[in-house]
């Protein structure tokens, strides 16, 4: 039963990912690419807002919920005709530059930020699959990007 699941799942996953959503403890990963902003606007209009992640926990459910996206990961045809592995997904979280406060205006006590930081001056925060899972990063907020919603009160 488990094998159907799984292929279950990637068949959905290839055939509309930018509608498809996995919900974890009131965190939804969408799949649609957007800018910080509009991602914001999206969670706030479907749910309550971007993803806000108050402890390790949190953090360790959402990047389970990437990380199996990245096990599902689609095989993409290039214009040579050679596959490409889609790479691994991260996502716009809630945590912004704007005082380090939380898109719900809380503040940002718990935070997990790479070790691989760029110094740059990017203003939005993405979780990470890619080099250690669970990392944060900051990155130029009109990068379009999937995003974390979170669906509680």
């Amino acid at each position: 039963m488990m094998k159907f699941l799984t292929i279950s799942l990637d068949l959905l996953l290839s055939v509309c990912p930018s509608l498809f959503q996995l919900d974890v403890n009131q965190h939804i990963l969408v799949q649609q690419k957007l800018t910080w902003s509009d991602a914001q606007t999206y969670c706030r209009s479907k749910y309550t807002d971007l993803s806000t992640i108050r402890t390790q926990e949190d953090n360790d459910q959402v990047s389970i919920l990437l990380l199996n996206i990245t096990d599902s990961a689609e095989l993409t045809a290039t214009e040579t005709g050679s596959l490409a592995v889609s790479s691994p997904p991260a996502a716009w979280i809630g945590l912004n530059k704007n005082a380090w406060l939380w898109s719900d205006r809380s503040n940002a006590s718990y935070r997990r930020w790479s070790s691989y930081q760029s110094s740059s001056n990017a203003n939005c925060v993405m979780l990470d699959t890619h080099t250690s899972p669970g990392d944060w990063y900051i990155q130029p907020c009109n990068e379009e990007h999937r995003f974390l919603c979170y669906t509680g009160k």
